[in-house]
């Protein structure tokens, strides 16, 4: 079985998803990248060899052959992405934040709900990290228990032009929420 995937953003993230399910992920066909800019959305598709290419990221969604969709677009795209995801009824990645509004956030859950069935997943790899790991298995395997304070820095090698103050927040911290809380 083939499971035909769209990944929709062609940035960073966007581009190393598409890498990693054209190459390590088996059954994984990346079948198209869709970017609002098109030389960003060939490029990614030329060095992973998906099969098209698309600026439209809604006409991606419900291409027929399009059977999974992977969101990395920018942040505020992705609660309206992920609902047209589920309207057709379409597993999806969805990098985080799912949104930066709390009732935005409720809105998809509610329309996953209503469906009966799971098809969203948020991409908090940081859970599967080695050092997170650790972390997590020490506060409650050593008993050190619940975690009352938090203290985290990022040390990225740069920021991107568009990132905000408030990004560190609704972009960087959630993964160390996340680890602290689940």
């Amino acid at each position: 079985m083939t499971i035909r995937v769209a990944v929709i953003g062609a940035g960073v993230m966007g581009a190393d998803h598409a890498r990693i399910i054209s190459s390590e992920i088996p059954g994984a066909e990346l079948h198209c990248v869709c970017d609002a800019d098109q030389t960003k959305a060939r490029g990614a598709a030329d060095a992973t060899g998906a099969r098209n290419v698309s600026q439209d990221p809604l006409a991606t969604i419900e291409d027929k052959e399009v059977d999974a969709v992977l969101i990395a677009s920018p942040d505020d795209t992705h609660a309206e992405l992920t609902l047209a995801s589920l309207r057709a009824r379409k597993p999806v990645l969805c990098e985080k934040p799912l949104s930066q509004d709390v009732a935005e956030c409720l809105r998809v859950l509610q329309a996953e709900n209503t469906l009966g069935k799971r098809l969203i997943q948020v991409g908090y790899m940081r859970r599967f990290d080695p050092p997170y790991v650790e972390m997590k298995d020490r506060s409650t395997r050593d008993g050190i228990g619940a975690p009352i304070m938090m203290h985290n820095f990022h040390r990225n090698v740069s920021a991107p032009p568009n990132f905000t103050g408030q990004m560190a927040i609704t972009n960087s911290a959630p993964h160390e929420f996340d680890i602290a809380t689940r």
